[in-house]
């Protein structure tokens, strides 16, 4: 089963993170990882649960989305930081370590879709990974496998029957805990699997295995607190915290 209680490690908290703070900023303000966009406010999940909060009125621009990380302050409980992101495929998700670029076994197979996905996972900072599905319908999807990877400039392939209750653990080696995906081309049969085993936070999934997926689908954007006053902001001084990465 899920957990239902995170630590930043299981939440997919990176070192570097901590690394653009100071120990002000941790004393000022706690991280938190946006998990979807709602009408006035953004949902979170921290070490101290889920939530929700407004954004400080700086980052009215900011084009937060599902996966970011932030700070929030303690005092005011708005959103007072964007930080620096490893990766972001706009406007949908960041922080992604993999995305899964989809395709069928079938006359119907889109291959220039396929290199348009792949493009923009490498422009996008992410590595993509070339999932082949219908493998189970018909015999030669590996022999299209080869085929594909040899006119796809990609260096992991997998072919798989989607419907197969196993199917997802043929993608276990990028689901490793804390690790955050998104599949790109529709995989209903997988993401149905790997969500019905799973525990939902807005349109991110928590894994059974504790890899997170982002639901592609992007919510609204967020509405900015009306009323700057009230939501304090800790600025990050760019200075090293040994030690912090953990810390809450």
């Amino acid at each position: 089963m899920p957990f239902q209680n995170y630590s930043l490690h299981q939440l997919g908290w990176r070192p570097q993170y901590a690394r653009e703070l100071a120990l002000d900023d941790f004393e000022a303000g706690y991280p938190a990882r946006v998990t979807a966009l709602r009408h006035g406010s953004v949902s979170l999940l921290s070490s101290r649960g889920a939530g929700t909060a407004a954004l400080a009125w700086h980052l009215a621009g900011a084009g937060i989305v599902p996966g970011d990380w932030v700070m929030v302050a303690r005092a005011g409980g708005c959103v007072s930081t964007l930080l620096p992101r490893h990766s972001l495929l706009a406007p949908a998700a960041a922080n992604l370590d993999t995305v899964f670029v989809t395709g069928t076994v079938g006359p119907g197979l889109d291959v220039p879709r396929l290199q348009r996905d792949l493009a923009l996972a490498r422009a996008a900072g992410i590595a993509p990974v070339l999932v082949l599905d219908g493998v189970g319908r018909t015999g030669d999807a590996p022999a299209r496998l080869d085929a594909l990877r040899r006119w796809l400039p990609v260096a992991d392939a997998v072919a798989l029957d989607g419907a197969d209750p196993c199917a997802a653990t043929r993608l276990a080696p990028w689901l490793e805990p804390g690790c955050t995906v998104a599949f790109l081309g529709g995989a209903p049969a997988l993401s149905a699997r790997l969500a019905a085993t799973g525990m939902r936070h807005g349109t991110m999934i928590a894994t059974a295995g504790g890899a997170w997926v982002v639901d592609m689908p992007a919510s609204r954007p967020p509405l900015v607190c009306e009323e700057p006053e009230a939501c304090p902001v800790a600025p990050v001084k760019r200075v090293a915290s040994a030690g912090l990465a953990g810390r809450t």
